[in-house]
């Protein structure tokens, strides 16, 4: 049989795989149990199935985004968060895709009964199967492995909870008792604080980024940035304020900490120490988009009855720096409309802006304009 996943060693993490069918193989007891206890690898990090996943075609579906589930929940008071154990584990496979799913050890050749880790389509498989098992309950979001069930009152979240545990007791799915989250009013979901009062940026993620030592080579920037940017929705501008440390990241440029680099530094600190709460999106309200450019960056703020929903900002490419004043304001709108897209799309929407001559856009002809600004005019 053709092996299309590359040498892997079982972990002692995984001692369950076997005995849950996970993988199927060797049949000595013994043998299984040795195996399980001392190799150290685990078989997530380990087994790559990157022939098989050159030649699979992935599937068509769309993944729902952070912010859109997050909107669904507007209204909602109290909830509860239900972890899928083993998420990808839960799906079976047939004959023909566990034959494709082969992966050698120090010990034979195994199979995967189950829907692995490392195959491209995995993602989309395991989440087109969760909606058609949950998606017809109202109140329950599904992103991956995490179902959040929300209700206006406890006895609604409750009669939720009870369909969902029941759909999943007929279909044998299990789930992570050491992650359920029970009958709460503030929810952390995907590394946000989820309440009736807003969205919260979440205090482990604030308190790690006060804590981290200053950067002293371009991977640590590299490390701080990424922390940055999963909080970046609730800081304005924030692209403006992390420049001088992104400059460092040039490959030209020698790694050197100078003012510049230590004031934003600090200043991201500061940021992030006090951070908005925002609102949920509630696509029944009228939107605002405000927006802006600079020399060297754009930036908008999400709005909702005069409370900010989000932030967003980025730099200006060498080429965008060289466009008129008025292609960068037009510009600032395109980013704004693209951040949004899957929540503003279809809606009024009011746009805020400092620069007056945009006003004449809607008159002139749209071959004046650069081609991703009239994409963008075409589209909305």
């Amino acid at each position: 049989m053709k092996t299309f996943a590359s040498t892997c060693d079982f972990g002692d993490q995984e001692e369950g795989l076997i005995r849950d069918r996970v993988v199927l193989g060797i049949r000595d007891m013994s043998l299984q149990e040795r195996l399980l206890r001392e190799l150290d690898l685990t078989l997530k990090k380990a087994a790559e199935f990157l022939r098989a996943s050159e030649a699979i075609k992935r599937e068509h579906y769309v993944i729902p985004s952070v912010d859109e589930i997050i909107s669904r929940l507007e209204g909602r008071q109290c909830f509860s968060v239900l972890d899928l154990k083993e998420g990808f584990w839960q799906v079976l496979l047939d004959k023909d895709s566990a034959e494709l799913c082969t992966f050698n050890s120090p010990f034979g050749c195994y199979i995967f009964n189950r829907l692995p880790f490392g195959i491209c389509s995995s993602p989309e498989v395991f989440q087109k199967k969760n909606p058609k098992l949950f998606g017809d309950i109202k109140g329950v979001e599904i992103c991956f492995d995490d179902l959040i069930i929300a209700g206006k009152k406890k006895e609604e979240l409750d009669k939720i909870l009870l369909e969902v545990l029941d759909g999943a007791n007929e279909n044998n799915i299990k789930f992570n008792p050491n992650k359920f989250q029970f009958r709460i009013e503030e929810v952390k979901y995907m590394g946000l604080l989820v309440s009736r009062d807003g969205i919260k940026a979440d205090p482990s993620h604030v308190r790690a980024i006060n804590e981290i030592e200053k950067p002293t080579s371009k991977n640590d920037i590299k490390r701080l940035l990424g922390m940055v940017h999963f909080l970046s929705k609730f800081i304005h501008n924030v692209s403006a304020v992390t420049s001088p440390l992104r400059v460092l990241l040039k490959k030209d440029i020698e790694f050197q900490w100078n003012h510049e680099q230590e004031t934003s530094f600090e200043e991201i600190k500061r940021l992030i120490s006090s951070t908005p709460v925002l609102k949920v999106f509630n696509d029944s309200l009228s939107i605002t988009i405000q927006c802006d450019s600079s020399k060297d960056g754009l930036g908008d703020c999400l709005l909702q009855e005069g409370h900010p929903v989000s932030f967003a900002s980025r730099s200006l490419t060498d080429c965008e720096k060289n466009y008129a004043q008025i292609e960068k304001e037009l510009l600032a709108i395109v980013f704004s409309f693209e951040k949004y897209h899957n929540l503003v799309y279809g809606h009024k929407v009011l746009v805020e802006s400092d620069h007056q001559p945009l006003t004449s856009i809607v008159q002139n002809p749209l071959v004046k304009l650069q081609p991703d600004c009239r994409e963008c005019y075409l589209n909305y």
